[in-house]
């Protein structure tokens, strides 16, 4: 990662020890959501995260339903949890006001160098829309990094939540 070299490590800065809860992403996701555990979320795999998330009702109680409740606005910007897809492009989970979010398998990320899908709302009506970027005009980051922009700019005046989550680097 050539920009990390030139930008944080050439700069003096270095993260020597790192600790997470959980060093798989599903589970550490879903960790961060929740502000619990893996063993206690039972989210404890990678490969169905989202169906695993929702079916135990974890997303009923989140950091941005509890944000939500305590009058912030909440912005969701890349990827969610691992299984979210185009079948859930139209989910919206509970506590997010704007969400523009991966919406496609993350096997068929690399494997598809034309395009990207992301699902977008940004009403609290609770359903999205899936809509396919391309790629030869634009870098799914930049993307997110606009839409992001957008959201503080429309919130400066409220609290606000955005949680940022780009593919790469991962």
């Amino acid at each position: 990662m050539p920009k990390l070299d030139k930008y944080l490590r050439a700069e003096g800065t270095d993260f020597a020890h790192g600790y997470v809860s959980s060093p798989v992403c599903g589970p550490a996701r879903a960790a961060l959501f929740k502000g619990q555990y893996p063993h206690n979320t039972g989210v404890i795999t990678n490969s169905t995260t989202h169906q695993e998330f929702k079916a135990r009702g974890l997303d009923r109680d989140t950091v941005a339903t509890r944000l939500k409740a305590a009058g912030y606005k909440c912005g969701h910007f890349g990827k969610y949890l691992n299984g979210y897809d185009l079948s859930d492009a139209g989910d919206v989970p509970p506590g997010w006001d704007c969400w523009f979010t991966s919406a496609e398998k993350r096997e068929d990320y690399y494997e598809d160098p034309d395009s990207f899908v992301m699902s977008a709302a940004t009403s609290e009506v609770g359903s999205a829309t899936a809509q396919t970027y391309s790629r030869s005009r634009w870098d799914e980051t930049d993307l997110l990094a606009d839409h992001v922009e957008s959201f503080i700019k429309d919130n400066a005046d409220r609290k606000w939540l955005a949680y940022v989550a780009p593919t790469a680097a991962h």
